[in-house]
């Protein structure tokens, strides 16, 4: 959800130096459209990266007489 907010807002600044550079020479608006494919390429990277596994089980704490055993996570492959 918060990748989506966060590609939502790229989107709405990218779109808002566009329409900007418009009205400002030609130099200022190269300058733009590089700045727009690194943002984008940027975030493809990190969406590609990202983590996907969602497999992993929580463990919580327990308490076993004498002291808390603190929580941990669980792989399951």
């Amino acid at each position: 959800m918060i990748k989506v907010l966060i590609f939502i807002i790229v989107l709405f600044f990218t779109i808002l130096i566009f329409f900007f550079s418009k009205k400002l020479g030609k130099k200022i608006t190269l300058l733009n459209y590089l700045l727009i494919f690194c943002i984008f390429f940027f975030l493809l990277i990190f969406f590609l990266i990202s983590e996907k596994d969602n497999k992993k089980i929580y463990i919580p704490p327990v308490f076993d007489g004498e002291k808390i055993v603190p929580g941990y996570f669980n792989e399951k492959n």
